[in-house]
């Protein structure tokens, strides 16, 4: 399992292309979104009390009066902060099959190029788009069979209960939730790959396979979705300890604590992708005379 990770991860660098363009994707929609802030920003930062707070206190000092100020206006331009929030992950699953085409053809030595990238994304962009409108189904399906699991529960709590039965009931409840959203997410990512890998414009039927895909082993999928969970949870960690250590204040900090952020997309993009690589590797072993990985153009 932990090579099959690791192999899904080092195809997912290779891809380095990819993913520095849904990262430039994901900053351009927030630019976007944030354009009509533009004079807020500018209001602000012209102000003699942000100076002093960027000069002399710390950066979150600035954060906080910032939005101390900003508030009365940031509710009348929620609107598109909202459509940018939803924009990305839309653009995430409707151009999920040209990244996902390089997964499959890696070990076939094809190289990495634009080109081929958004011409994969456009022929499965129309399955993809019938795939993102299973994912409310799917998951309410999911909350109304984990609610079957649940509400069982409620007849071991004792009467009369005290907190801490009431804290137990609500720690399982949540164990069982995720997991089964978990599940249901686990499908819908396999029936993308089950799509891409067998080029196939049948939703349902590869929806189908990924059930039996999932329950051939379930363990080892939950696992590799934990394990990488675990990875970003250990970058958000790296991430917030390096910020948390730029104690000083100013505008040069203030553009490095930019820059460390940006990293930080950055790699968790890469992770959101790299699960589909794992996932690959179970979907299609490469072969046996493919162990020399290619590079990129």
């Amino acid at each position: 399992m932990f090579l099959k990770i690791m192999r899904g991860i080092y195809k997912t660098f290779f891809l380095w292309k990819l993913i520095l363009l849904f990262w430039l994707l994901n900053l351009a929609i927030a630019v976007l979104a944030l354009f009509p802030y533009q004079k807020i920003f500018h209001d602000f930062f012209a102000n003699r009390l942000a100076v002093e707070l960027l000069r002399n206190q710390n950066v979150y000092m600035a954060y906080a009066e910032f939005y101390h100020y900003a508030e009365p206006l940031i509710h009348g331009f929620l609107f598109p902060l909202r459509i940018g929030g939803l924009l990305y992950p839309l653009l995430l699953v409707l151009l999920s099959g040209g990244i996902l085409h390089y997964y499959f053809n890696y070990f076939n030595r094809e190289r990495v190029k634009l080109r081929i990238f958004w011409s994969e994304s456009v022929c499965f962009m129309w399955q993809m788009f019938k795939i993102l409108l299973l994912y409310p189904f799917v998951l309410l399906a999911g909350f109304l069979i984990s609610l079957i699991f649940i509400l069982p529960l409620l007849f071991l709590i004792p009467s009369p209960a005290v907190e801490y039965h009431y804290f137990y009931f609500f720690i399982t409840a949540m164990i069982i939730f995720g997991l089964v959203v978990l599940w249901c997410l686990l499908l819908l990512d396999i029936t993308r790959l089950l799509v891409v890998k067998n080029k196939s414009r049948r939703i349902l039927r590869e929806f189908l396979s990924s059930f039996k895909i999932v329950i051939r082993r379930p363990l080892v999928w939950y696992a590799v979705y934990i394990l990488m969970f675990a990875l970003w949870v250990v970058s958000a960690l790296i991430y917030w300890h390096i910020q948390d250590k730029i104690s000083e204040s100013g505008l040069f900090l203030i553009l490095l604590h930019f820059v460390l952020l940006q990293f930080f997309i950055l790699i968790q993009i890469g992770l959101r992708w790299a699960r589909f690589g794992v996932l690959s590797e179970y979907l299609d072993e490469p072969e046996e005379n493919s162990a020399e990985l290619p590079g990129m153009e």
